[in-house]
């Protein structure tokens, strides 16, 4: 059960940054919080600056499929890293 828990955060996290990364190319101050665009005034490395909006997309969409199915064998509370995975496939925030 570690190694699963490990396999599904590595993954989480590493979707929640891209998606990050995405919503910072693509959205607006008020629906972020922060200066939309300031990954790139800022030179910093991002997912999107590297490969593209529509690879870090494929590539974030990848990470929460397999997290997604790694989700069920995550014991009594499995159902609510499901829902976490299907949250942030829809976060715009």
């Amino acid at each position: 059960v570690k190694l699963r828990f490990a396999e599904y955060g590595a993954r989480v996290g590493l979707a929640f940054q891209i998606g990050d990364d995405l919503l910072n190319v693509r959205s607006s101050r008020s629906a972020m919080g922060k200066t939309a665009g300031s990954d790139k005034a800022r030179r910093k490395a991002t997912a999107p600056g590297s490969v593209g909006v529509e690879r870090a997309e494929r590539e974030a969409a990848r990470l929460l499929a397999e997290a997604r199915r790694i989700a069920p064998g995550l014991g009594r509370r499995s159902a609510e890293f499901a829902s976490l995975t299907e949250f942030l496939l829809r976060r715009t925030s």
